[in-house]
């Protein structure tokens, strides 16, 4: 489903829009990372050698955009935009974080927090399990931004103190 929906839209934001409609309900297991990998490397078949290709990055916004809805969605329909904002722009992490503080509580957005962050580990290990080459590590590479913003919002939310 979401290789189809890369195939469909070829312009990013219209692709992250019709994953973002779907609100986390979509497979993301080993078959559906794989196919995804395909239809990137068919699109930019410049990438999979490594030669000079700037839509590296790219890859690894694709695999951003499916794991942030894979997360958010896991978190009450009155935090996703809130979040979704904090991990696409991080610059101002402290200010968007105390707002999603103010709205839910902290102790909901610790819950939030811990939803997202079993979800992340199971999507993990899912890559941990792809064969290594070039799909792999664009998911790693993906990943890697979304474990260091998880740790970054962890860390603002446990500086609010408990109700």
């Amino acid at each position: 489903m979401i290789a189809r929906l890369f195939s469909e839209n070829t312009d990013i934001e219209a692709f992250r829009e019709r994953v973002a409609s779907l609100k986390g309900d979509f497979p993301f297991e080993k078959d559906d990372m794989t196919a995804l990998g395909d239809v990137y490397f068919e699109r930019f078949p410049d990438c999979f050698s490594n030669r000079n290709c700037q839509d590296v990055t790219l890859g690894y916004r694709i695999v951003r955009i499916c794991i942030i809805e894979k997360l958010v969605n896991r978190c009450p329909a009155e935090s996703i935009a809130s979040l979704r904002d904090i991990f696409y722009d991080v610059t101002a992490l402290q200010p968007k974080v105390e707002r999603l503080v103010r709205g839910t509580g902290r102790e909901r957005a610790l819950d939030c927090h811990r939803a997202m962050e079993d979800e992340l580990s199971a999507i993990q290990h899912i890559i941990d399990s792809l064969p290594v080459g070039m799909t792999k590590e664009r998911f790693i590479g993906g990943i890697s931004y979304i474990h260091n913003a998880m740790y970054l919002i962890k860390s603002a939310i446990e500086k609010f103190p408990p109700a």
